[in-house]
């Protein structure tokens, strides 16, 4: 079974990117990276050239993580029975993590008797702070499960990107991802839809990557606050509004998301230095996520 990893970057650390390639490439697998436009694409891409099975694809504009997962999606090969990981810039994983995932996905898949959707279970390090499995009912309500509670592969219903394992029959039968969400829920509406499918979304404990969701957090009584950018928590405030024009997300998640966006905007308004940026953000998105607007298209270029 072959598998190919897709690397989505923007403005990356290269320290970050030259071991998680090394890692990805092992083993004779194929490596995509798609590009946002960054200013060192450059640096990135002379990184890129010292790999044999790595394919840099630059984009002139940060086309936002939708988009760039699809360009790199339809540069994959024919094989429907190719693995496709996904990856961020900063994911982090072992030398030998990519064999645990095609072991772990052809197990499954021969208990489950179809093509499924696998992912990883996450931990910050740093703040020694568990990442919950989320699972929602039928009205769409979630519960929250801690990986270190199951000793097995148990479903979600929906999991991050990165670390995300599906087969390339399965991007074909679901779909692309939907650009219009540039960045925040691109993953959560996939999801949603390949569930809707009857495809089973696992995320399982032994497969553990490091992650950090914001570059800060604000603690606030029992709650931990991500802090993302201004620009960055306009997507995620809009697009909680685009989730109710999708049949399959229910309403209540919708709901859900668009009362905590905007609880959490108003958090990032009184107690982080960015107030005015964030309150831009605040009525930007709401108006924008109200009335639909979506974000233009964009045209790439290959790399100098």
């Amino acid at each position: 079974m072959s598998l190919t990893s897709i690397i989505i970057t923007f403005q990356p650390e290269l320290s970050s990117v030259e071991p998680l390639l090394l890692a990805c490439q092992s083993n004779g697998n194929s490596v995509i990276v798609v590009d946002n436009g960054s200013e060192n694409a450059k640096e990135l891409a002379e990184v890129c050239q010292s790999f044999e099975r790595v394919n840099l694809i630059y984009l002139d504009a940060n086309f936002g993580i939708a988009e760039a997962q699809n360009i790199a999606i339809k540069h994959l090969q024919i094989d429907d029975d190719e693995l496709v990981v996904f990856f961020d810039q900063d994911s982090s994983i072992g030398h030998d993590y990519l064999n645990q995932v095609e072991e772990t996905y052809q197990k499954l898949e021969r208990n489950y008797g179809r093509a499924l959707v696998l992912g990883p279970s996450f931990y910050n390090r740093v703040s020694k702070f568990e990442y919950p499995v989320i699972k929602l009912n039928k009205l769409g309500l979630r519960q929250k499960i801690l990986p270190s509670q199951f000793a097995h592969p148990t479903e979600a219903s929906c999991i991050i990107s990165s670390g995300m394992t599906v087969k390339n029959d399965t991007l074909k039968q679901v779909g692309l991802m939907e650009e219009s969400l540039f960045i925040d829920y691109v993953d959560t509406e996939w999801c949603l839809r390949a569930r809707k499918l009857g495809y089973p979304i696992l995320v399982d404990p032994s497969l553990v990557m490091e992650h950090e969701i914001g570059t800060n957090n604000l603690k606030l009584l029992r709650w931990r606050v991500p802090v993302h950018s201004a620009a960055r928590r306009y997507y995620r405030i809009r697009n909680s509004f685009f989730l109710f024009n999708y049949s399959h997300v229910p309403k209540l998640t919708s709901l859900r998301e668009i009362v905590f966006s905007i609880v959490h905007q108003v958090f990032l308004v009184i107690f982080t230095e960015e107030k005015i940026g964030h309150f831009k953000s605040l009525i930007r998105g709401v108006r924008d996520g109200l009335f639909y607007k979506r974000s233009k298209p964009r045209q790439s270029k290959t790399p100098t």
